[in-house]
């Protein structure tokens, strides 16, 4: 099928209609589930209470086995509140490191493979102390280990794990500044307090090895990748009584180890800026700003002045500093929650990137705190809860970026009785979250996706990496990669799903099944993006293909991969 490449660039995208509405299936009841993660492909990780008197506790799903107990942490009513999960390649092994807690360590990190044997605590942090916290544990797949962030009594420290006891230490302790960990060549990028203003520091994961980056004029807010450099949101000056604050937007180079402010209007002394999301589809930064009350946009900046430009026009009366969905998921839509202060009435706003506009107001019930999306068949799902001011209508959303391309496909009675009821997840050409079914039984809830789909089977962050949009036959599919080092020869390989994936010590999985591969044609550059035209033949609607990069440097030998995609092709 994959033969039948074009060049021809065609639409990116092929509308398909609003899913209709349909009942969701309970997977299973449970008092509580949250924390919803994918581990792999074909299983989902969870925290739950089963209410049978073992409090919230690591759970699985399985399509063969459906859903079963992983491990009681804290033997008896106690919870072991698993949270915190990140899955990594670790010692030739797929595994998810987590943070649970039992009465006598309290808070540890711990290791599980799915199952009730393979789920064991690796190490104590703060031994002899009931308290503390891990948050967030990202994989670096290049020094393949984990890394995440530990607090407790007095203390905040940053610790680095190849997921064994004795491969498990502490890297340095510091004050916290922006949570978020990124994994960029061969070091960790993390912000922390220094003496005058917030620092980016950097390692390669040993104890000791933490080194100063930048050193920047204020607090940082949020910060995210772009590329090989980071963006952040700096607040700079904070004035009262009055209350004025301004913020900058500064690019961090990796590479050069520099920090700059990136103008957004040379002329006016007072500039607001607030990061709203990164593309995974483009890789471009998209932020909000404005300022003295005024020229409120939304921007796109590829962290340089000059690209640095107003994408789209906002009206000013709505508040957008509601906890911005900073996630794309391979689409090329963003959510905005949004508050309109003449209304008092909260909103939901979606941006689409490939079209420079203001975002388009979802007019539905939103609940009070923010949203949470999965993007799959060419549309973005979301969760809405409604409460006293929307007036209901709580349920799973599809929306194609339009008013008129929105609709209620999973309606359920009332929210779930817990806070944590909008996680959402993708597995196994399913979408799983907390809720409630049609008749109020609250539990794990299951709904199958139509249309096609593209899953990352890789563990973001990632480098090279690689995105696609949606497989849609009868249509175009873009595929973009980037992140290579120059002059490395990079191949596009493309098969049927494996039984089970490779381990070919790159840090992050082979996910091609090398008995059934084909070469997609055209070596690979550091950046590029091919366009494929896909036939409209009635027999391919439910084909899954893996897609994956492989580069080869010629001089030293070393192989590296992209992250993989797994592509759901239908009509």
């Amino acid at each position: 099928m994959l033969a039948k490449i074009c060049s021809v660039p065609l639409a990116l995208f092929v509308s398909t209609p609003v899913a209709p509405a349909q009942a969701c299936t309970l997977v299973h009841p449970f008092a509580e589930a949250t924390e919803l993660h994918s581990m792999g492909d074909d299983t989902l990780l969870f925290r739950a209470d089963e209410g049978l008197g073992l409090g919230l506790e690591l759970y699985r799903w399985r399509a063969d086995t459906g859903v079963t107990l992983v491990k009681d942490i804290w033997a008896g009513p106690g919870s072991g509140y698993p949270v915190s999960f990140g899955t990594a390649w670790l010692g030739g092994e797929l595994v998810t490191l987590l943070a649970g807690r039992t009465e006598a360590e309290g808070t540890a990190l711990w290791r599980t493979d799915g199952t009730t044997a393979g789920t064991y605590m690796v190490k104590d942090p703060y031994p002899g102390l009931t308290t503390g916290g891990i948050q967030p544990i990202v994989y670096h797949p290049g020094l393949q280990r984990a890394f995440f962030r530990v607090w407790g009594p007095g203390s905040n420290m940053l610790w680095s794990s190849d997921g064994t006891p004795g491969g498990t230490h502490m890297v340095e302790a510091f004050a916290f500044a922006d949570l978020s960990l990124h994994p960029i060549g061969d070091h960790l990028y993390y912000a922390r307090t220094g003496a005058t203003g917030d620092e980016i520091a950097r390692t390669d994961g040993s104890p000791g090895s933490a080194e100063l980056v930048a050193a920047l004029p204020g607090k940082i807010d949020r910060m995210m990748r772009v590329g090989e450099n980071l963006a952040a949101e700096v607040t700079t000056t904070t004035t009262f009584p009055g209350f004025s604050i301004k913020t900058e937007l500064y690019r961090i180079d990796t590479q050069a180890g520099t920090a700059a402010v990136v103008p957004f209007f040379p002329t006016v002394a007072s500039e607001n800026v607030e990061l709203i999301a990164v593309s995974d589809l483009t890789g471009e930064l998209y932020l909000l700003g404005w300022h003295g009350g005024s020229d409120h946009g939304i921007y796109r900046s590829d962290l340089t002045a000059s690209g640095t430009v107003q994408f789209a026009t906002i009206p000013i009366t709505l508040d957008y500093h509601i906890a911005a969905y900073d996630k794309t998921g391979g689409s090329h839509r963003i959510l905005i929650p949004t508050y309109d202060d003449t209304t008092s009435t909260k909103h939901l706003q979606i941006l689409d990137t490939l079209t420079p506009a203001a975002p388009q107001d979802l007019p539905m019930p939103m609940s009070s705190g923010g949203t949470r999306a999965a993007f799959a068949g060419g549309g973005v799902y979301f969760l809405s809860a409604g409460d006293a001011s929307s007036g209901g209508g709580s349920g799973l959303y599809v929306t194609l970026g339009t008013a008129s391309a929105t609709g209620l496909v999973c309606p359920q009675p009332a929210p779930a009785p817990y806070t944590g009821w909008t996680d959402m997840e993708l597995c196994a050409g399913y979408l799983f979250y907390g809720g409630v079914d049609a008749s109020g039984q609250s539990g794990l809830i299951r709904y199958e996706v139509p249309g096609a789909s593209t899953k990352d089977l890789g563990f973001y962050p990632a480098s090279p990496r690689l995105r696609a949009t949606d497989p849609f036959l009868g249509g175009a599919m873009t595929i973009q990669g980037d992140g290579s080092h120059p002059g490395d020869i990079g191949l596009l390989l493309y098969s049927a799903p494996p039984a089970a994936p490779l381990d070919l010590g790159t840090g992050t999985p082979g996910w091609i099944d090398l008995a059934t591969s084909a070469v997609w044609p055209g070596l690979l550059s550091p950046s590029w993006s091919r366009v494929a035209f896909l036939p409209t033949a009635p027999s391919l609607a439910g084909a899954e293909l893996n897609l994956q990069g492989w580069f080869l440097n010629p001089v030293s030998g070393q192989l590296t991969t992209t992250n993989a995609l797994r592509l759901h092709l239908e009509h």
